[in-house]
């Protein structure tokens, strides 16, 4: 959905369409023989960030929201692309691949940086607080529990949020970016005999500035 609420972006077909989400015309904003898929609207509405394959591999690629121009090639790794997410300032895209890693490209500089790794399977996707300055993702640790992460979108030190022995996923910033949710697996049904239906909750930790 365009920030504005008046439009969506969708792939039919392979192909990046936007349409009104009231009245108005279909417009198409990619055509090739590839297959684009996964549309995401900036922030400031200007520009649509997508997945495709017509490298030969699937990469994420930029293009203006009305279609003007050619398709801007933003990543160049012989990996799967997960999950991508703007930053409230639409000037970078995190993202996440099948190495495991943490990634943000930044748009004026066209450079990419590692903002973080797992040794035990891939990462979710990452959720910028509301000022840009944070990033928030789950993964799992040894034990192959799954823990809430946080980390300075600049770069630096990532800080692990939930402590506990339960499976912690989907982080989500409040609007004032001073609260930080996460559902909570609890419960059984992975052997051990217990037996138990295991149950899904909401929680929240409360951020230090």
């Amino acid at each position: 959905l365009a920030p504005s609420g008046r439009r969506i972006a969708l792939s039919v077909h392979g192909e990046i369409f936007t349409a009104p989400t009231d009245e108005g015309d279909l417009r198409q904003i990619t055509d090739s023989p590839w297959r684009d898929k996964e549309p995401q609207y900036s922030p400031d509405g200007k520009w649509i960030a997508f997945i495709s394959d017509r490298s030969g591999r699937e990469e994420i690629y930029v293009i203006a929201s009305d279609g003007a121009g050619e398709p801007q090639k933003i990543t160049d790794l012989d990996t799967l692309k997960f999950n991508f997410s703007w930053s409230p300032n639409s000037k970078e895209i995190a993202f996440t691949a099948s190495d495991s890693k943490v990634r943000k490209y930044t748009l004026e500089s066209k450079q990419t940086a590692e903002l973080s790794s797992s040794r035990y399977g891939n990462v979710s996707a990452p959720v910028w607080s509301p000022d840009g300055k944070w990033i928030a993702f789950s993964k799992a640790d040894h034990t192959r529990n799954t823990d809430v992460y946080l980390i300075p979108s600049a770069g630096g030190e990532e800080r692990k949020v939930t402590f506990d022995s339960y499976s912690d996923v989907n982080p989500r910033f409040s609007p004032d970016g001073r609260r930080l949710y996460f559902v909570r697996n609890e419960g059984g049904g992975f052997g051990g005999g217990g037996g138990g239906a295991r149950q899904a909750e909401l929680y929240y930790d409360v951020l230090q500035r």
